[in-house]
């Protein structure tokens, strides 16, 4: 009889219980959130009576104990997500209005042609002090830098719901309190220093200035790839790359995460030891290494997880035990919910730890190689790993991308195949290709690999009906309940072949349930209206074709309501976008349109004045 997943880790069980109470009570609203503490309390107090049950019925001690730290660390987890909503709802209060804001710059998110956007630490709110985190637009760009102080008016929108949806997700990824937006009467004033700014932003002067090395050095799109993939900076990478990075599932190689930590530790690793650097002396330079590039990168949350989980392994060889991936991943996990309040809010965090799950699952119960193995089988045995491991993280991130995107590429596992060892050998190049960008032969070479690469992702992802829409509750609901169910068999004595016959056929009700839902789909035709203040859409949908009509006079107010009603269909690309007139945020809001949906054809009005003329030329 085989071991359960969480049998002999119990780190790891209670971690995974701690994180099971955060997610639960963070999802279910108001007072239902409190029942699986209710549970876990009851469950709790019932411990001392099992003691009293018949020897061959009554558990030992060691069960007894670890019982109760699982319904602690339960209990534990639903009390910081009920602080973390009552953290957001003493600011709700301001929702909705005009307030007087002071702000520390930490950081420039984004500066483009005609907004900025900006990041830093609320420091008076309404004249009062305040704490919290603040991003907001300005119109038009402003010469601010991190250290600087900002005075300044604006329409505050705090967290009013701390469910996980998309605009909560949006919010907090980054640790944002609110947004702010319509702003003016600025007054700024110089700050001391750029130390005073979060630990994240402390790099960001030296990350902007490589990113501005690769991408005026190599030619676009590979500037904008490499600065993405390298260094996290995604300002110069076409929204066009993005999309079809999603469409293929390739969009983890994007965000910096496992993946690139792997790589590039793995080559220097092989570079100690091909110098025969001590063993002692390798792990603190990689593990100084991990560190440095989690500060350079800005502490993204899915890098601060696999960076803990190396640093992790890297010390129980320090102390010659063998690491445990499982372990590692909830304990990195639980300190980095417990350390950001906005971390369970971010769905790019979730999806980075379903992943890695996923992959050490695979892992935990493939059959080991033994002896010897000629090159052929060790490339057969290879190519297997790699077919296991993409098949692990897509089935084990299924049922976020359900529930959060409604989406699911049918290439992703062809393309993760293919294309990703491509990526990766590529990301080994990026730091020559960061040192030699300023020389023309090595720029040109490191700029045709990546414009290829960019190629074919194109050419893979540009045929109709890639993607397919799961944003349907019954195709969700049997996606979440299959994977939770073969998640708690996972951790039984159950054999592995039951464990799979229950996931085959979960997985098959729900294709059947997807194929029926889809058909009727687009056998109907639909016409949705949103309005909302200054803000009018119309989504026309026939024959599973939609159009998008654009009739707002408030650009990123209409982007939100677009993608409200977008999201609340199964289109996943739009035949047609439609502008009824033009301002100045267009381009933007249609960039970050196209980041996420293939447009087919775009209808503009014909320009009437030299201003609509350039808004004309950016949009096409």
């Amino acid at each position: 009889m085989r071991q359960g997943l969480f049998e002999k880790r119990p780190l790891a069980s209670v971690s995974f219980a701690f994180l099971a109470g955060l997610i639960t009570t963070t999802v279910l609203r108001r007072s239902i959130g409190l029942l699986p503490m209710l549970l876990a309390l009851l469950f709790l107090l019932t411990l001392p009576f099992l003691r009293l049950l018949r020897p061959g019925r009554r558990p030992s001690g060691k069960h007894l104990l670890l019982f109760a730290f699982l319904s602690l660390a339960l209990i534990l987890g639903c009390l910081l997500a009920r602080a973390n909503q009552n953290y957001f709802e003493r600011n709700a209060v301001y929702d909705g209005k005009r307030v007087e804001v002071s702000v520390r710059v930490d950081e420039i998110v984004y500066a483009g042609e005609y907004s900025t956007r900006l990041r830093g630490k609320l420091i008076t709110l309404d004249g009062k002090e305040s704490n919290g985190r603040v991003e907001w637009e300005l119109t038009g760009y402003n010469e601010i830098k991190p250290g600087d102080t900002v005075s300044f008016s604006g329409a505050f929108s705090a967290i009013r719901d701390t469910r996980v949806s998309d605009n909560a997700i949006w919010l907090m990824a980054d640790g944002v309190l609110a947004t702010l937006t319509d702003t003016e009467d600025f007054v700024l004033r110089g700050g001391t220093s750029a130390i005073s700014a979060r630990p994240s932003a402390l790099f960001s002067p030296l990350r902007a200035m490589l990113a501005d090395r690769l991408t005026d050095g190599l030619s676009e799109p590979a500037g904008g790839l490499t600065a993405a993939m390298l260094l996290g900076e995604r300002v110069a990478l076409a929204p066009e790359v993005r999309r079809d990075m999603a469409r293929l599932g390739l969009s983890h190689i994007l965000a910096l995460s496992g993946l690139h930590l792997s790589v590039l530790v793995g080559a220097l690793h092989a570079l100690l030891k091909r110098l025969r650097v001590p063993r002692a002396t390798a792990i603190t330079i990689e593990i100084v290494t991990v560190l440095f590039y989690m500060a350079l990168a800005g502490f993204p949350l899915s890098l601060v997880r696999s960076g803990t989980m190396l640093i992790i392994s890297l010390l129980a060889f320090c102390f010659a035990r063998e690491p445990d991936g499982i372990t590692a991943l909830g304990f990195a996990a639980l300190l980095i919910c417990t350390s950001s309040r906005f971390s369970v809010y971010d769905c790019g965090f979730w999806l980075s730890v379903c992943a890695t799950l996923g992959i050490l699952i695979v892992f935990e119960y493939l059959p080991k190689r033994r002896g010897q193995m000629t090159p052929p089988k060790r490339l057969l045995y290879a190519a297997r790993d790699v077919l296991l491991a993409s098949m692990g993280a897509i089935l084990a991130t299924l049922p976020i991308t359900a529930f959060l995107f409604g989406e699911f590429s049918l290439l992703a596992l062809p393309a993760n195949l293919l294309l990703a060892p491509l990526f990766s050998f590529y990301l080994i190049l990026a730091p020559f290709a960061l040192l030699l960008a300023p020389i023309p032969f090595c720029a040109a070479a490191f700029s045709f690999l990546g414009n290829s690469l960019l190629a074919a992702v194109s050419f893979c992802a540009a045929p109709e009906g890639i993607v397919i829409s799961l944003a349907y509750p019954a195709v969700q609901a049997l996606t979440l309940l299959t994977a939770v169910t073969v998640l708690v068999l996972l951790t039984t004595r159950i054999p592995i072949k039951r464990i799979l016959y229950v996931g085959g056929t979960g997985l098959l009700i729900t294709a059947v349930c997807l194929v029926f839902s889809t058909t009727g789909m687009k056998n109907s035709d639909m016409v949705l209206f949103s309005a909302q203040g200054k803000s009018e859409n119309l989504l026309l949908i026939s024959e599973g074709r939609g159009m998008l009509i654009n009739a707002s006079d408030a650009s990123y107010a209409a982007l939100d309501s677009g993608f409200s009603l977008l999201d609340s269909t199964p289109l996943t690309e739009l035949d047609s976008y439609m502008l009824t007139h033009y301002h100045a945020r267009q381009p933007e809001a249609l960039t970050k349109l196209a980041a996420r949906y293939k447009i087919r054809r775009l209808y503009l009005p014909t320009p009437t004045s030299a201003a609509e003329e350039e808004i004309y030329r950016s949009l096409l």
